[in-house]
């Protein structure tokens, strides 16, 4: 579908408007808690390390054509990581193949992020830098040597910040690119064991309803809702038992809103338990110029947790519906 021209007017109604977003370490290795992304991708800051907004950028609207998979979640909840995993797994399998969207924001930013995100991908000893906002990124992705879909890696932030949780507004390209175009989108929403503390668990439930108001089924847009990390949750209860991780965020008050807007839009509706590998630290001798960067290795995940993904992105995409459940 050729949807570059079907983008409309910047909606301009409240984002809540008609919406109910109520919501009833020596030479041993130490493992690492989390498993969020290390990697330095530079942020949306000018040289006085100041984060500009997205207008800011020269964001090209026409280099999105969808399918477009989207990854929602705020930062550090491991989206990047849970990317390259899974790009790491289609390019070893041969399922399917990626570049860079050169045309999508004309800036050098935009080819730093690129350079530095495909050295973390063919790397698999990681010693980054950590940053505030992850880089936007827009993959094309081949499947059986023909386009299949578009990736966008945003900057988490952007759909929600924990900094200012009550903040209600999208950013301009959000709305260009998600709200007001006619292309499939598979919204992909994070989620972890205790991700956010307290109140922010509600306000980003509250954001999750605002996002899953502008689905439209007509459109073949799909939400799959990623358990992440759920190694982690192994190693702390044993195992995991997939139905009862579905239910901690279905059954849980503080998505009900997100789970009313995605009924009340028709959309189908997945749950995917995953996890993008760990990452451990070693007081190695060297190296050490700054003490404030952790020397940090990855150890991928099991394959199958990118195969799952996989499938049920092509799922989605190809409009089957066998292993969606519906409403």
């Amino acid at each position: 579908m050729n949807d570059q021209n079907d983008s409309q007017e910047k909606q301009t109604r409240p984002l809540n408007a008609g919406i109910n977003l109520s919501n009833g370490n020596g030479k041993d290795e130490e493992r690492v808690v989390d498993n969020t992304s290390p990697i330095g991708l530079i942020d949306d800051g000018g040289d006085d390390g100041v984060s500009r907004p997205s207008r800011d950028r020269d964001i090209n609207p026409g280099a999105v054509r969808g399918p477009l998979v989207v990854l929602v979640g705020p930062g550090n909840s491991g989206k990047t990581v849970a990317l390259i995993s899974l790009l790491r797994y289609l390019k070893k399998s041969g399922k399917a193949a990626h570049r860079y969207n050169q045309g999508f924001i004309g800036d050098s930013y935009y080819n730093d992020a690129v350079n530095k995100f495909d050295t973390a991908l063919k790397d698999s000893k990681y010693n980054p830098e950590r940053t505030e906002a992850v880089n936007y990124l827009l993959l094309d992705v081949s499947r059986k040597g023909k386009y299949f879909c578009q990736v966008l890696e945003a900057p988490g932030e952007h759909y929600f910040n924990a900094n200012n949780p009550d903040h209600d507004e999208f950013e301009p390209y959000q709305y260009e690119l998600l709200f007001s175009t006619s292309f499939p989108k598979i919204y992909v929403f994070f989620f972890e064991e205790d991700m956010l503390k307290g109140q922010l668990d509600s306000k980003y439930g509250i954001r999750l309803a605002q996002i899953a108001s502008h689905l439209n089924s007509n459109h073949n847009d799909r939400v799959i809702l990623l358990y992440n990390k759920v190694d982690q949750v192994a190693r702390t209860h044993g195992t995991f038992d997939p139905d009862s991780l579905k239910n901690e965020i279905l059954k849980n008050v503080n998505y009900k809103g997100m789970v009313e807007q995605i009924k009340k839009t028709k959309a189908r509706l997945l749950f995917v338990p995953y996890s993008g590998g760990y990452f451990t630290k070693a007081n190695e001798v060297g190296n050490k110029s700054n003490a404030l960067h952790e020397n940090l290795r990855w150890t991928p995940p099991m394959d199958d947790y990118p195969e799952n993904l996989w499938k049920h992105i092509e799922t989605a995409i190809l409009n089957e519906d066998r292993s969606w459940w519906p409403w």
